[in-house]
């Protein structure tokens, strides 16, 4: 409503996660950074070719309903559960090819386990440490994101907050947050 857009809010955490991370003598791979739109196949042919162990990918959440709000970390899974991952995967997926999605089902489900291990992790210290809310009773959920699926190794999507609810908008806003 003020005028913050995700790609903005999204790249300011992905290189500040970046940097925290190379901090900690990690190697970091981002698949943008700069605001340029990557295709979905692009982003998971970089995520391949760096041969990554982890691939996290940050969106800001939406919603009609302006009370909507909290965090949520997804994981690769064939169906989405519930309307607003339904809803969440018909935007994320939109320019995405379904028959690679069912065809990196199989893959993925090798990482399934260290996904779930790794979302749960990245939800609680968020909820923790921003004080935040967790939107879902079971915390991680599953949804077919084509990034997920064609990751090739454990992956993470992770919702930081709702653009349409006021206050989380204006926490997305403050760099201290």
């Amino acid at each position: 409503k003020s005028g913050l857009y995700e790609k903005n809010v999204t790249l300011d955490i992905a290189r500040r996660l970046a940097a925290l991370l190379r901090e900690h003598g990690a190697s970091v791979v981002m698949t943008r950074d700069d605001d340029r739109y990557l295709a979905l196949s692009e982003r998971v042919a970089i995520t391949r070719r760096a041969q990554a162990d982890l691939f996290v990918s940050v969106h800001v959440n939406a919603s009609p309903n302006r009370s909507a709000r909290g965090i949520e970390t997804y994981v690769y899974g064939a169906r989405a559960m519930g309307r607003s991952a339904e809803e969440a995967v018909r935007r994320e997926n939109a320019d995405a090819n379904y028959m690679e999605i069912a065809l990196g089902d199989l893959e993925q489900q090798a990482h399934h386990e260290a996904s779930i291990r790794v979302a749960g992790g990245i939800e609680r210290s968020i909820v923790r440490n921003l004080r935040t809310i967790g939107r879902k009773k079971h915390r991680v959920e599953a949804a077919p994101f084509y990034v997920l699926a064609r990751s090739g190794r454990p992956a993470v999507l992770i919702e930081v907050g709702f653009i349409s609810h006021r206050e989380e908008e204006r926490s997305l806003r403050d760099p201290a947050y």
